[in-house]
């Protein structure tokens, strides 16, 4: 039925709505984006073959005006069709929207207002629900549900729920004194033998000059209680540069007179040895290899009146810096071990009679070496001895 109620043929009908095309549930063919497409192209291929078919009997020109004109003509009249076709035609259906009913004027009393007054209502409590009196049924139980014995939290959990008994609670509550000290003193606090713990809040103690004779006294009682850990005490050799060799010639008076002599035998020995090797040698040991390039060592400065080059020159020169490896030409000058050490008891250089180096002797044991011996101990750039008058 249509909406006027009259009733129509069977069949699609051109403004007939949705609900009333009993026919097919498509759109009009003319609102087809194919069909559409196909006419635009069918326009172009016709004004293609216009303008081909003028082309055999005209020139191109007046065939591309003809395949225009063909084109345009034809797009007028292809889209002057759609565009007649196009509406009425969508098989969406609006909704139908239905008018409010009146209001009768009948169903509403003028002297009744519409709301209450909020002056004159009165606000009436909702009655309270009436208890059932239906008889109460334990909920389904799940399986295994007798079985089932709900684990206790631990005591120090926050979520922890009080025991169900007496006797739990009471082993799980510490006791609780009105006084909570223990009932003995702590031990008093004994630090260890030294051990002195520091004020962070005292200050530092102040940084004192210590003199050239304050430092030298400092130097020689450190060396001098070195020495008597070994049943030696200290020689207090000179300090004009030329102390390696005093304190040498103080423990080997049957070799040199005193420090210049023993200096001068040195030199000489080391000038002897360098020249059996004028061009070194290959199969030198390390401490050779030292001694021939303290030896070689380029230096190059004034001493007094005499200009020092090499470290030959250097030994030959009373006052002139002394190495440690200037021992191993001492040792075999003196015809004796000589054994240099630190302030902290290890040994620096050690050489025998031959100048061959005594590498085993890490820190000094005066039992480990022979008693005829020469022992140096260096403190800085100073070289110190042990006293002869006990020996």
């Amino acid at each position: 039925m249509n909406p006027v109620g009259a009733s129509v043929a069977t069949g699609y009908h051109h403004n007939q709505s949705h609900n009333d095309n009993n026919v097919g549930e498509t759109k009009h063919w003319t609102q087809s984006r194919t069909v559409r497409a196909v006419a635009g192209v069918a326009v172009l291929a016709l004004g293609g073959l216009a303008g081909l078919a003028v082309s055999l009997f005209a020139s191109p020109l007046a065939a591309i005006i003809a395949a225009g004109a063909v084109t345009a003509v034809l797009g007028v009249c292809v889209i002057g069709y759609f565009y007649h076709h196009r509406g009425g035609n969508s098989t969406t259906t609006p909704p139908d929207i239905q008018s409010p009913e009146p209001i009768s004027l009948d169903t509403v009393s003028p002297e009744a207002p519409i709301q209450p007054s909020p002056s004159t209502a009165s606000y009436v409590p909702p009655s309270a629900a009436t208890p059932s009196t239906a008889p109460y049924v334990d909920p389904p139980r799940f399986a295994n549900y007798d079985s089932y014995v709900r684990s206790a939290p631990p005591p120090y959990s926050a979520f922890a729920e009080p025991p169900a008994s007496a006797g739990i609670a009471a082993a799980h509550m510490p006791p609780v004194t009105s006084n909570p000290l223990p009932a003995e003193p702590p031990p008093a606090y004994t630090p260890l033998p030294g051990f002195v713990v520091a004020d962070p809040f005292e200050p530092p103690p102040a940084y004192e000059i210590v003199g050239p004779e304050e430092y030298i006294q400092m130097q020689e009682t450190d060396v001098d209680a070195l020495l008597r850990l070994h049943g030696e005490t200290i020689y207090r050799s000179s300090r004009d540069g030329n102390c390696l060799y005093d304190s040498a010639a103080h423990q080997c008076p049957e070799i040199a007179r005193d420090a210049t002599d023993l200096r001068q035998q040195v030199a000489r020995f080391a000038r002897e040895w360098q020249q059996l090797y004028p061009d070194g040698n290959s199969h030198f040991s390390p401490i050779e290899a030292r001694a021939y390039a303290r030896l070689k060592g380029d230096v190059g400065y004034d001493a007094g009146n005499t200009t020092i080059t090499n470290g030959l020159d250097e030994i030959a020169a009373p006052g002139c810096f002394s190495d440690h490896i200037d021992t191993f030409f001492l040792a075999q000058v003196a015809k004796m071990p000589v054994i240099v050490i630190d302030i902290n008891n290890n040994v620096t250089l050690a050489v025998d009679k031959h100048g061959r180096s005594i590498d085993w002797l890490d820190a000094y044991d005066s039992s480990l070496v022979p008693r005829r011996k020469i022992l140096l101990v260096i403190d800085g750039p100073h070289f110190m001895g042990r006293q002869m008058a006990q020996n």
